[in-house]
C-alpha cells in the first residue's frame, strides 16, 4: 500500500460539484441575454434560495448568500440590456 490510507484520504477530499452547480446557476443569471434584464442580487439570491435542497447545496447557499452581501454588488452591474 502506499500513499495516504483511505480514511485518512476521504477526510481531506472536498465534492466541489454543489459549489461548481451553485456557482454556475449563478454566473448564467448574471450573464447578458437577449431576451432578459440582468437580475439584481437580491433576486439572484432568491432564485438560488427557492431551489435549496431541491437543486443546490444548502450551506453552498448559504455561504454565497453571504460572501455577496458583505461583498456587496449587484449581480452584472445595471439592469439594462447592453447596447450593440
Amino acid at each position: 500500500m502506499t500513499g495516504m490510507p483511505e480514511e485518512v484520504y476521504h477526510s481531506f477530499v472536498v465534492d466541489d460539484q454543489p459549489i461548481h452547480n451553485s456557482a454556475e446557476a449563478y454566473d448564467t443569471m448574471a450573464s447578458v441575454r437577449p431576451c432578459r434584464l440582468k437580475p439584481s442580487l437580491r433576486e439572484a439570491i432568491e432564485k438560488l434560495s427557492r431551489k435549496t435542497l431541491t437543486q443546490f447545496d444548502p450551506l453552498v447557499v448559504k455561504a454565497f448568500v453571504g460572501v455577496s452581501r458583505a461583498a456587496g454588488k449587484s449581480v452584472g452591474g445595471n439592469r439594462t440590456k447592453d447596447a450593440e
